[in-house]
């Protein structure tokens, strides 16, 4: 029996959703990647020896589930009945007209809260890293006229993501002169950048038969570069480890862990499958949790 949304779209609705497992909903909401930017935003803040807000993690929790929200809102009005072959895209193309009120309310309040919660210096930061974003969700979107549409999605994402994450304590931690923290933000866009790609590998037929674009719709390789890349985050953090002392541990070894454990899942994802394997990938990215309640 063909159960596609043309079909009978309120029935097919309720049975697709009844089948999201509940170990899917956070990704299907759009939640698991904004706490996995206030957990690294949290051990940034550490490693600088500084503290954020709960107003900066509040607004940095709200921007990052925007950005993934936005972009998964016009896939969804893009992609006709029947086409949204994953949970997270039926879901906003279902729901798109419940999500959109809720997302412009967030979009006003984080409005608001960044002239009340970021100092100047942040304040500027900020708003180059919401051209970004916007960038991003243009490429991503496949706009004809945009002259970064060549940039692979998944690098401009890690970069802006990383970038993110680190905004609020970089500020402290650059006027402070914290050793080793470019390299730990850079080492965890290289994790990012790594995971989105290995999703997108795993994921690599959802995306064809959606038309979206990818790393791993574009190079062969791609899955191969992903895999060398972590092992690069795992030896270089080593080394990082050795090299720095105090607050700058429990970073490196967060970073260092995560990208062994992402590795772990690229291995079992033929036995896991590509949909659990995607949420497994996210999950192991909270690694800091383990360090920052350990102290």
């Amino acid at each position: 029996m063909d159960l596609s949304l043309s079909q009978n779209p309120t029935s097919a609705g309720v049975i697709a959703e009844r089948g999201i497992r509940w170990w899917e909903w956070p990704t299907v909401l759009s939640l698991d990647a904004p706490l996995v930017a206030v957990c690294w935003q949290a051990l940034f803040a550490r490693m600088a020896d500084t503290r954020v807000s709960p107003g900066q993690t509040a607004l940095l929790g709200a921007c990052v589930w925007m950005i993934y929200a936005a972009d998964r809102w016009i896939d969804g009005w893009r992609l006709r009945d029947g086409e949204a072959s994953t949970a997270r895209h039926r879901f906003y193309a279902r729901h798109r007209w419940k999500i959109l009120p809720l997302w412009l309310v967030v979009l006003g309040l984080a409005g608001a809260a960044v002239w009340v919660v970021l100092t100047p210096s942040q304040l500027l930061a900020g708003f180059a890293l919401g051209g970004l974003a916007g960038a991003y969700v243009v490429i991503h979107q496949g706009i004809q006229r945009s002259r970064l549409r060549g940039l692979p999605k998944e690098l401009l994402a890690a970069v802006i993501f990383a970038a993110g994450s680190a905004l609020c304590p970089g500020a402290v931690a650059l006027g402070a002169h914290v050793r080793g923290f470019i390299p730990a933000v850079l080492l965890f866009a290289c994790l990012c950048f790594a995971n989105l790609v290995m999703i997108a590998s795993w994921e690599r037929d959802v995306d064809r038969a959606q038309g979206s674009p990818s790393l791993a719709l574009q190079w062969s390789s791609a899955s191969a570069a992903a895999r060398f890349l972590a092992v690069l985050v795992v030896a270089q953090s080593v080394v990082m480890f050795l090299y720095y002392h105090g607050q700058a541990h429990g970073m490196f070894v967060s970073l260092s862990s995560s990208a062994l454990l992402l590795l772990g899942v690229d291995v079992l994802e033929p036995w896991l499958g590509a949909r659990a394997a995607r949420v497994i990938a996210d999950a192991v990215l909270l690694v800091p949790i383990l360090i920052l309640v350990s102290r």
